[in-house]
C-alpha cells in the first residue's frame, strides 16, 4: 500500500506542470465578414449566427500537451457568441452598413 500511495505522488507531482501548462491563456480576436443585407431577416441572421458559432469554434480551439488532439474552449466560443448576439442585436447595426463583426476573448 505505502508503494501505491507514493507512486501515486510520484505520478502527480510529474503531470501537475503538464497541467498547469494548458491553463495559460491567449486572447483570441476573430473578425467575421458579414453582408449587411443578411441582417434584415430571421433567417440571415442565423445563417449569420451559424457561421460566427463556426469561427469561435476554430479560433478558440487548442490542442493538450498529454494527448494531442484538438480541443475546444466552450467559456472562449460562449464569450464570443455572446459578444455576437449583443453587437447584432444593436439597434445601430441593423441600420448601418455593416461589412464585419470584431470579437475578442480568452482562451486556453
Amino acid at each position: 500500500m505505502k508503494r501505491f500511495v507514493v507512486s501515486l505522488f510520484a505520478s502527480a507531482a510529474f503531470l501537475a506542470p503538464l497541467a498547469s501548462a494548458d491553463e495559460a491563456s491567449t486572447a483570441v480576436n476573430i473578425v467575421i465578414p458579414v453582408d449587411a443585407s443578411l441582417l434584415t431577416s430571421i433567417d440571415g441572421t442565423e445563417t449569420v449566427m451559424n457561421k460566427i458559432k463556426s469561427e469561435a469554434r476554430r479560433a478558440c480551439a487548442f490542442e493538450t500537451s498529454i494527448s494531442y488532439i484538438p480541443m475546444v474552449d466552450k467559456d472562449c466560443v460562449a464569450e464570443l457568441l455572446l459578444q455576437a448576439e449583443t453587437q447584432l442585436s444593436s439597434p445601430e447595426i441593423i441600420l448601418a452598413s455593416v461589412d464585419s463583426i470584431k470579437l475578442v476573448a480568452n482562451a486556453k
